[in-house]
């Protein structure tokens, strides 16, 4: 849970630095084996009108940056997404993205996903309930 927690956590401020900031903000997402690694990046230019998510015109928001952005590292959850890039942008929209993190807790596997709607940038967060097969909201 708490790697879902983070995630979304990530989400939520690069959503609220796009619009504050008038840049897109993107998620980058890397593998390494079965290990996730999410980072958060900055347009460099002011982008409004512009959706654009991916390429080279983008600034790492890690360690000794102005804004510093901690990444979220799975090192136990593994993450399945839908692409490897995730933008929000100054205007409030984003793209579109499906997230989904499962560990093993106790024995059986458990699964958090997060939703993120492209025209609002709203995240709708869900559990999966195996008994009646459906994702719950949270």
């Amino acid at each position: 849970r708490n790697d879902f927690d983070n995630l979304n956590g990530l989400m939520q401020t690069l959503r609220g630095e796009a619009i504050a900031r008038n840049r897109s903000m993107m998620a980058r997402v890397t593998r390494s084996g079965n290990k996730a690694l999410i980072r958060a990046w900055m347009s460099r230019k002011s982008s409004p009108g512009s959706n654009n998510c991916g390429g080279s015109d983008w600034d790492y928001l890690g360690a000794g940056q102005v804004i510093q952005i901690k990444d979220v590292q799975f090192k136990r959850a593994s993450l399945t997404n839908h692409g490897r890039d995730h933008c929000f942008h100054p205007d409030g929209n984003a793209s579109s993205a499906r997230y989904t993190v499962t560990a093993q807790c106790g024995g059986k596997n458990t699964s958090y996903r997060t939703i993120i709607f492209p025209i609002t940038g709203f995240l709708a967060r869900q559990k999966y309930n195996p008994k009646t097969k459906q994702w719950d909201e949270l």
